[in-house]
Order: C-alpha cells, then structure tokens, then sequence
C-alpha cells in the first residue's frame, strides 16, 4: 500500500539547544505513521543515543536526561513512552485500544528521527502530541495536528498490488 501523505508539519518545541517537530505523516486506511525529528544546536549537550534513551530500559526514578513523550487521540485515548509496548500473546490477539508504538529511529550527533505508528486511524478531531524534558528546561509542550486532514489523506493511499499476473507494468512520466 502506498500512503496518502499530509503536509502538516510544526515545532513541539524549540530552545537555544535543542529543537523538536513532527512531520512526514503518511496515512494508510488502517493506521499511520509520523516522524519526530529532535535537533541539537551543538552535538556536545547532548551525549546519549536518542533512539535507545526513549525505548530502551528505563532508570526509575526517571532521569531528568530521559525525555518524556506523549500522544492523545480525539476520543481521549492516551499513550506515553511510560509504558510498556503492546505484545500479543497468539498470533491472532487484537488490541482492544488503539496503539502507538515506535518503530524505528536514528540518528547521532546532532539529529535524530524516529517513527512512530498509531493503529487504527485516529478519530477526526486533534491528535495532540506531548512532550517534555527536564535536562533542557523544557516544560510540557503541546503540539495538536489536525486529524480530521489526516484520515481524509486516508483516501488517496493506492494499493500496489494485485496487477495483472505475468504482466510488467510500467508507470509512464508525462
């Protein structure tokens, strides 16, 4: 399936030394996907691994290094980098909820991206993205991305397949 893409993208926060945004939303009838893109203005403030701080074990209590993530769905289904991942147990288990989860992610340095992937679609209304991270001072931000846009990009993702068996297909440019 290919995605519908939105073109929302903003800021959930920005300092001095560190930025964050989400973009890259790409939407599929059953769920999607988005990016968070973290900056650091000089590489040195920040000497961890991103990817493995967020979604690696956790330190209780939290470090204030630890940078804490949220989303809430319209309906008011909530979601945090607190808590543990949803696991089937049989291969056909379903979630009752809806889910977010990561991905994949990298980066180094001075940037990082990571994936994350909310099922099924949200509800039309805000899909309100939280963030907060006390090393950098950097209180409870808000960032609310219009999710009624999203599930209307829903309509333009294309399936690849089926084609006609046994028959090349070539995509001409006009």
């Amino acid at each position: 399936m290919l995605p519908g893409v939105s073109a929302q993208n903003a800021q959930v926060f920005k300092t001095d030394q560190v930025f964050m945004m989400a973009h890259r939303f790409l939407v599929y009838p059953n769920g999607l996907e988005f990016t968070l893109h973290v900056r650091f203005r000089n590489p040195e403030d920040y000497q961890g691994d991103l990817v493995f701080d967020l979604h690696g074990p956790r330190s209780q209590p939290l470090s204030d290094d630890f940078l804490r993530l949220g989303v809430m769905l319209a309906d008011g289904t909530k979601w945090t980098n607190l808590e543990r991942r949803w696991q089937p147990k049989h291969a056909d288990d379903r979630p009752k909820q809806p889910i977010i989860g990561f991905r994949r992610g990298g980066g180094g340095e001075d940037s990082y991206n990571m994936q994350y992937w909310v099922w099924p679609l949200p509800p039309a209304g805000p899909l309100t993205i939280v963030a907060e991270w006390p090393a950098f001072a950097i209180p409870e931000c808000r960032l609310v991305i219009d999710a009624t846009e999203l599930r209307a990009r829903a309509a333009d993702a294309e399936a690849i397949w089926p084609i006609d068996a046994g028959t090349p297909h070539c995509v001409e440019n006009d």
